[in-house]
């Protein structure tokens, strides 16, 4: 969960300065720093709480889960980025869009890994996330539309997945 925050607060850094550059002359985006490589593995966090099988399964699942969709989301955004400082706004804007489709289909998929849980707080919880990438998904209409990108309550809910799995 702590690389979708990152993987946002990335991509909201990214953009920051392109609103402007859709009107004006290609301006080459500011070069982000990069990602912790720790960031971009597979997570070994293991629980320092003892879980019921069916918490721990869904609780890997839905890490599993995220870290792809993550992953994929980032790549979007790397994309749109390159797109942008090459001076195709276009693209970049069809990048930042697909990146937010991305987002959804996460929810998806995160509402899936939770229709198995048992633990009505773990399926609550990762539903929660869910709509709240639902809402971040959907605000991803434009080059512009990334400065206003706030994970703040996307981070509190991801506390609590990380709590409930024993992660946090």
């Amino acid at each position: 969960m702590k690389r979708l925050l990152i993987s946002a607060v990335f991509a909201a850094t990214l953009f920051a300065s392109a609103g402007t550059a859709v009107a004006a002359q290609p301006t080459p985006l500011p070069t982000p720093e990069p990602l912790p490589s720790t960031l971009l593995e597979s997570p070994t966090a293991t629980p320092t709480i003892s879980l019921d099988p069916n918490t721990a399964e869904v609780c890997d699942t839905s890490r599993e889960t995220v870290n792809t969709g993550i992953q994929k989301f980032t790549d979007e955004l790397e994309k749109a980025g390159t797109l942008a400082t090459n001076g195709d706004l276009v693209g970049a804007e069809q990048s930042v869009k697909q990146s937010g489709t991305i987002l959804i289909q996460l929810a998806d998929d995160l509402r899936e890994d939770a229709t198995t849980a048992q633990k009505v707080e773990l399926k609550t919880a990762l539903d929660n996330v869910a709509k709240e990438l639902d809402t971040l998904g959907g605000s991803l209409n434009s080059l512009t539309s990334l400065q206003n990108f706030d994970t703040s309550r996307l981070e509190t809910l991801a506390k609590r997945v990380a709590e409930i799995c024993g992660t946090a």
